[in-house]
C-alpha cells in the first residue's frame, strides 16, 4: 500500500514537471535516477538503481544514510578538489530547503573540470516537494556529460560561448519578468602578458581567472564562461551578487597574483532586461557597453544604454562606405599649425583627417577612427593619410624650395604591428623624392600603455631606420613615465589638456616638471592643445618653444595651411 502511494505521488511528481509523460520517459531513457530525501531525518530513501551506484561512491547501501554524508562522499569522488564546497554548499539540504521555499522548484547544474584528465563532470539535479506535506523532496538526477562536452572550453573547463548562451536562454525562459544581468569582462593587456612571458603562462593565467569565475558561481542564478581569449561572461540573476561585489571580488582575487603586469580589467553590463532580445544579442549588447570604455583608465565598469545598438548600425553603415570614400577622394588632410612662439614663426604642422561624407556632411575623427581601429582597417585611412602628407610635401618643396616643411603623421597601433612597416614608408617617401627628416611618425602614449612591447620594438626599428619618431599625447594617460623611460623617441608632445580644471599654480609646477625632465633628458618638446596666451607665455618661460593649438589655430584645410606656409595668411597670435 505504501509502495502504491509512493508511486502515484511520483506520477503525480511528473506529470507536474512536464506535459505528460514526457518527463518520465526522459527519466526512463535518459536520467541516472531518482530517488526521495526524509525531510525530517535528512535520510536518502533511493528509487534509481544507477543514480544509487552514482552516488554512494563504494558504499553498500543508500537506504538511512543522511543526504548531505552522501552528497559529500559523492562530490570528492566526482568534482575538482577546487569545486567541492561550492558544490555542496549548492546542493546540502538546508539550500535547498531555502530554494524551495521561494520557488516550486530548484533546478541545479552541477559541472566541474577535472584538469588531470581535461574532461568535464557534469549533472543536472531537480528538486521538488513530493506532495503538499513537504515531509519529503524528490530528486531526479540527469548525466548531461556528454552533451555538455560541446559546450565547455577546453583550456579553462567552464561553459564556452555555445554553452553560456544556452544556459541564459533557458532561465530566461523559465523565470518570466525576473531581472538578471550579464557582463562581459576583459583583462587588460593580455596580449603583453602573453608576449612576455609566453603562451603557458598567458594559458594559466586564463585557468586561473576560470576558476576565479566558478568560485563566485551560484548554481542556475549565477554562472560563468570564457568566450574567447581574455574575454569572460557572468550571468547573475537578480539578488545573487551586485556589480561591484564582482569587481571587488576579481580585484582581491588578482591583487597579488605573481606577475609584475598587473592584473586588471574592464566591464561591461547588459541589464535592461529586454524580452524581445535573446541570449546572444544580450551578450554583444554588454560587449558594446564594454567597448564603449576600453583603454580608459579611470572607468572599470560600463553599462548597456538604449540606443548603442542604433549607433553600432551606423558604425556598420560607415565601414561599408570606406571603400568608396578611400577611392572617391572623400577623406580630406587638415593641418593644424606647429609654431615657434618664442621665434614668432611657423615650424610644422600636424596632418589630421576629416571625412567629408556624401550624405553627412564633414565627420570629426572621433566619429568613424574607433570604428577603423575596432575592425582592423585603420592601416588603409593611416597609408592613405601618409600617402597624401607625401604629395602635398613634395608639392610644397617644389613651389617653395627654400622652405624648410615638416609634417607628423600618426601611426596607429595596427601600423605598428604590420611587417616590413619601414620598408614601405620608405617606399613611399622615395617614390616621392623626400627625406625622413621631414615627415615626422608620432605614436600615442596610450599605444603603449596598451601593447607595451610591440611598440617599443617598433619604434626601435623605425628610429634605427633614420625616422623621426614622437610620442603623442605626454601626460594623458596614467604610465607616462614608465613610457618615456622605456621607449627611445626624438621629441615629445605635452598635451596642455590634461590640465584642464587644475588650479594656475598647481598647473604651472607640473608642466615645470614635465619640461625639465625633457630638458635633462636632451629631448625636444612640443606642447599640443595650447589654449590661452597665459599657456603660451607660461611654456615660453619655462624653457618650451614649440607649441600648437586653438590659441594659434584650428585644423585648416590644405589650402589654408598651403596659404600659412607661402605668408599670405598669417597667424594673428604670432
Amino acid at each position: 500500500m505504501r509502495v502504491c502511494n509512493m508511486e502515484n505521488r511520483l506520477e503525480r511528481l511528473w506529470s507536474r514537471f512536464a506535459e505528460g509523460n514526457m518527463l518520465r520517459r526522459l527519466i526512463e531513457e535518459r536520467f541516472d535516477g531518482v530517488f526521495l530525501i526524509d525531510c525530517a531525518t535528512g535520510e536518502i530513501r533511493e528509487l534509481g538503481e544507477k543514480f544509487s551506484t552514482e552516488l554512494r561512491a563504494g558504499r553498500s547501501t543508500m537506504d538511512g544514510v543522511p543526504y548531505d554524508r552522501q552528497l559529500r562522499a559523492a562530490m570528492e569522488c566526482h568534482a575538482a578538489e577546487d569545486d567541492q564546497e561550492m558544490l555542496v554548499r549548492m546542493l546540502c539540504l538546508d539550500s535547498v530547503r531555502q530554494a524551495l521555499e521561494q520557488q516550486e522548484t530548484y533546478v541545479v547544474t552541477v559541472d566541474t573540470w577535472r584538469e588531470s584528465e581535461e574532461s568535464v563532470f557534469c549533472k543536472r539535479f531537480v528538486f521538488h516537494y513530493l506532495d503538499e506535506t513537504r515531509a519529503m523532496i524528490a530528486v531526479t538526477c540527469e548525466d548531461t556529460t556528454v552533451g555538455l562536452r560541446n559546450e565547455t572550453d577546453t583550456l579553462t573547463g567552464i561553459m564556452n560561448a555555445v554553452g553560456f548562451h544556452r544556459r541564459v536562454q533557458e532561465w530566461i525562459d523559465r523565470h518570466s519578468g525576473k531581472k538578471f544581468r550579464i557582463q562581459r569582462y576583459n583583462v587588460d593587456r593580455f596580449r603583453d602578458i602573453n608576449g612576455l612571458y609566453g603562451r603557458e603562462v598567458g594559458d594559466k593565467l586564463l585557468r586561473d581567472l576560470a576558476r576565479h569565475m566558478r568560485r563566485f558561481d551560484r548554481g542556475e542564478d549565477c554562472f560563468s564562461a570564457h568566450l574567447s581569449a581574455d574575454h569572460f561572461a557572468r550571468f547573475c540573476a537578480e539578488g545573487t551578487m551586485t556589480m561591484q561585489e564582482c569587481y571587488d571580488n576579481f580585484n582581491s582575487c588578482f591583487a597579488d597574483y605573481d606577475l609584475s603586469i598587473a592584473i586588471t580589467l574592464h566591464i561591461g553590463v547588459y541589464d535592461l532586461c529586454e524580452t524581445d532580445c535573446d541570449a546572444s544579442t544580450m551578450s554583444y549588447k554588454a560587449l558594446l557597453a564594454l567597448q564603449s570604455i576600453k583603454g580608459s583608465q579611470a572607468q572599470r565598469i560600463a553599462y548597456y544604454e538604449k540606443g548603442m545598438m542604433d549607433e553600432e548600425r551606423k558604425k556598420g553603415e560607415l565601414l561599408r562606405d570606406l571603400d568608396d570614400a578611400i577611392s572617391n577622394g572623400e577623406f580630406e588632410v587638415w593641418f593644424q599649425p606647429q609654431v615657434d612662439f618664442a621665434g614668432r614663426e611657423l615650424v610644422g604642422a600636424e596632418a589630421l583627417v576629416r571625412w567629408r561624407h556624401p550624405t553627412r556632411g564633414l565627420l570629426m575623427p572621433g566619429t568613424f577612427v574607433p570604428l577603423l581601429e575596432q575592425s582592423g582597417c585603420i592601416h588603409r585611412l593611416d597609408w592613405y593619410m601618409l600617402e597624401q602628407c607625401c604629395r602635398y610635401i613634395r608639392r610644397w618643396q617644389n613651389d617653395m624650395p627654400g622652405r624648410h616643411i615638416t609634417v607628423s603623421v600618426n601611426l596607429s597601433r595596427e601600423d605598428l604591428d604590420r611587417p616590413n612597416l619601414c620598408d614601405k614608408i620608405d617606399g613611399m617617401l622615395a617614390r616621392y623624392g623626400i627625406g625622413r627628416d621631414v615627415l615626422h611618425l608620432e605614436v600615442t602614449e596610450s599605444a603603449y600603455v596598451e601593447d607595451t612591447l610591440r611598440v617599443m620594438k617598433a619604434v626601435e626599428e623605425l628610429r634605427g631606420r633614420g625616422f623621426i619618431v614622437e610620442m603623442d599625447d605626454f601626460g594623458s594617460g596614467y604610465s607616462s613615465l614608465n613610457a618615456l623611460k622605456d621607449i627611445d623617441i626624438d621629441k615629445l608632445k605635452l598635451d596642455m589638456r590634461f590640465l584642464s580644471g587644475e588650479s594656475s599654480e598647481k598647473g604651472h609646477i607640473i608642466v615645470q616638471f614635465i619640461i625639465g625632465m625633457a630638458q635633462a633628458l636632451h629631448l625636444p618638446i612640443i606642447a599640443e592643445g595650447v589654449e590661452t596666451r597665459e599657456q603660451a607665455e607660461m611654456l615660453q618661460e619655462l624653457g618650451c618653444r614649440e607649441m600648437q593649438g586653438y590659441y594659434f589655430s584650428k585644423p585648416v584645410p590644405a589650402e589654408v595651411y598651403e596659404q600659412m606656409l607661402r605668408g599670405i595668411t598669417k597667424i594673428e597670435t604670432l
